[in-house]
């Protein structure tokens, strides 16, 4: 009784509490737990309304007091993400009285509500799992969990739909990885090198400080750069086998892009309370702002990007040849060579084991191997263990393995038998005793390590370890037989003095 009669009193104590907030409320600027609670009254406390984490119940409170970007188009997030990709009637059809029965709901919202509403970032293009925890994106190439890594996002358009060409085409489009943005290609891997039409285009883009006004109307952002440079200048189509919008690290190189901005010179959110909401939230709201549209001053976005110290340096080039030569050499592909497998420069990097078309005999003692195995690695000046493998997925053909300083493998364990047969978390942890790396470059320099990595079945190196998340069948192993996987034409290396 004494149990029953404590619950009773708490959910009277709850509910007079809840009961505190006002039913209306306003306040300027960002949004917060105090700048809502403020709204709502003084007694007003939002511990009592969310039975869940407060921290994410209030950012998701906010998040949704602003225009949701999938009510731009009015047609589903399927339309949505044809069109980023470079589909829909939107890029097809030719004229602008078109336009105007295509996009009519998006064209209403940019003439009437665009400068008047915060934008919010698609909540599709976050990540859509299923109960047991597999899934994707709604909208491909948007995740900011698994991309976006710049805080950019950059737009390539090829045509125009009021005058076919576009007149002011400024960027070239030097180089491609399909395997970036595999999901808008329909092609799992591959890579384009662009001739002809394909370099006349025009790209733009924008970025975004977390916890400023640009992260916050970063929506407005992607709607200037994507369906108001649809509506106002006509412009549409994709860079063949890349996105036409998406994070820049989906999207091609290129030798050039313009910038957009979003200035906020004033902000009211409204927020009302329903005590008595059963079948949806007791808080919802919107907002009204002052939004303008900029061109970054006219600066670049690489200008921009420095201005905010965000390295864009390997996604806008100023000369695309190099560029384009670096990305094939980072898969070893040799000029003018018509051999499929790439060549692997032996004067740097000294073979210690392959199998397959790089078949190199480690040795029928393996405790010779290792002995010989760990002289070079203490020679090798950045401790670098390098394997190449042609049959793996592209983002799986190069990884090099760097040992963190201070961090010696122990005698007592099999260096290279780690690599080979029997990759092992014992003394090898990703971050903590190695790093993993997909180009040579990053691995000199210590940028861009992956993210994943997993150890200790009956397979050798990587197991299932990839650049964000796993990357299943591209281990190899020297012992195991009767299993089949795609690393099973690989090479190991060490760098050479």
């Amino acid at each position: 009784m004494k149990v029953a009669l404590f619950l009773t009193i708490l959910s009277a104590l709850s509910r007079e509490s809840e009961a505190a907030c006002v039913t209306t409320g306003t306040f300027q600027g960002a949004c917060s737990r105090t700048a809502i609670e403020t709204a709502l009254g003084p007694s007003c406390d939002l511990s009592t309304v969310f039975t869940t984490n407060l921290t994410s119940a209030v950012q998701d409170l906010c998040d949704s007091f602003a225009y949701p970007f999938a009510n731009i188009s009015d047609k589903g997030y399927h339309q949505d993400k044809n069109y980023m990709d470079g589909g829909t009637s939107w890029n097809e059809a030719q004229g602008r009285d078109n336009l105007k029965w295509d996009m009519w709901h998006a064209i209403k919202f940019i003439n009437s509500h665009s400068s008047k509403k915060r934008v919010g970032w698609p909540s599709y293009m976050t990540s859509k799992v299923n109960a047991d925890g597999k899934g994707s994106p709604h909208l491909s190439n948007f995740d900011l969990t698994d991309s976006c890594q710049s805080n950019t996002v950059l737009c390539c358009y090829l045509g125009d739909r009021f005058d076919n060409v576009i007149e002011t085409a400024q960027a070239d489009i030097c180089y491609h990885d399909i395997a970036n943005a595999s999901k808008s290609a329909h092609v799992k891997r591959g890579f384009t090198l662009s001739r002809g039409s394909e370099t006349n285009a025009y790209c733009v883009g924008f970025l975004w400080q977390n916890g400023t006004d640009s992260d916050r109307y970063k929506g407005n952002a992607l709607l200037a750069a994507s369906y108001m440079k649809t509506n106002n200048q006509g412009y549409v189509k994709n860079v063949p086998g890349a996105p036409m919008c998406a994070c820049i690290e989906q999207m091609p190189v290129v030798s050039k892009a313009d910038c957009v901005d979003v200035a906020v010179t004033s902000e009211t959110t409204s927020v009302y309370y329903n005590a008595s909401a059963t079948s949806g939230p007791k808080i919802t709201g919107n907002i009204t702002a002052n939004v303008q549209y900029g061109n970054c001053g006219g600066k670049s976005l690489k200008q921009k990007a420095i201005d905010l110290s965000i390295d864009l340096s390997k996604r806008i080039v100023d000369d695309c040849a190099p560029a384009a030569e670096s990305a094939l050499n980072n898969k070893f592909y040799v000029t003018g060579a018509s051999n499929r497998y790439y060549k692997v420069n032996e004067t740097k990097w000294k073979r210690v084991a392959g199998q397959g078309i790089l078949f190199y005999p480690y040795g029928l003692n393996i405790s010779i191997a290792e002995v010989q195995f760990r002289q070079l690695f203490a020679q090798s000046p950045n401790r670098i263990v390098y394997r190449y493998c042609p049959s793996c997925w592209d983002s799986m053909r190069n990884i090099y393995y760097k040992r963190k300083a201070g961090r010696p493998y122990p005698a007592e364990k099999n260096f290279l038998d780690l690599f080979l047969n029997t990759w092992s978390s014992a003394n090898n942890t990703l971050g903590v005793d190695f790093d993993l790396f997909s180009t040579y470059q990053d691995a000199l320099a210590e940028t861009n390590a992956w993210k994943y990595c997993n150890y200790d079945d009956t397979v050798g190196f990587p197991r299932d370890c990839g650049p964000a998340t796993n990357s299943w069948s591209n281990w190899n192993s020297y012992t195991r037989s009767g299993y089949y996987s795609d690393g099973s034409q690989n090479g190991f290396y060490v760098e050479l003095p």
